[in-house]
């Protein structure tokens, strides 16, 4: 959808979600993988000199971190209801400990 007036934003914001079947955001974003494995999951530059030239990650390789990270943190003993605490700048790899983090535990 092209958003070119209030009227649009206000017509895209009534529309449901197609989120049937989504539990979690770490299946949110399996979801987006396995329709859009190519498109641009996250755009990243440290300074805005680079804006021109962001780290870009694909949905399959955002997916892949993200499930990679989590085995990490299940590893070395996350569970479940455990809780994973971090203050970190925003960086990729605080999106990575975040959505890890959510996937394997409790992200805070």
């Amino acid at each position: 959808m092209t958003i070119r007036s209030i009227a649009d934003i206000e017509a895209l914001e009534r529309a449901p979600l197609p989120l049937a079947g989504i539990r979690n955001t770490y299946e949110l974003i399996a979801r987006s993988a396995a329709q859009y494995p190519d498109q641009h999951a996250l755009s990243f530059f440290v300074r805005v000199e680079d804006y021109a030239r962001p780290v870009r990650f694909t949905y399959r390789e955002w997916l892949a971190q993200i499930t990679r990270t989590a085995n990490f943190f299940r590893r070395i003993g996350l569970n479940r209801d455990d809780v994973i605490a971090y203050a970190l700048p925003n960086l990729p790899e605080t999106h990575l400990v975040h959505w890890a983090g959510e996937t394997a535990g409790v992200a805070f």
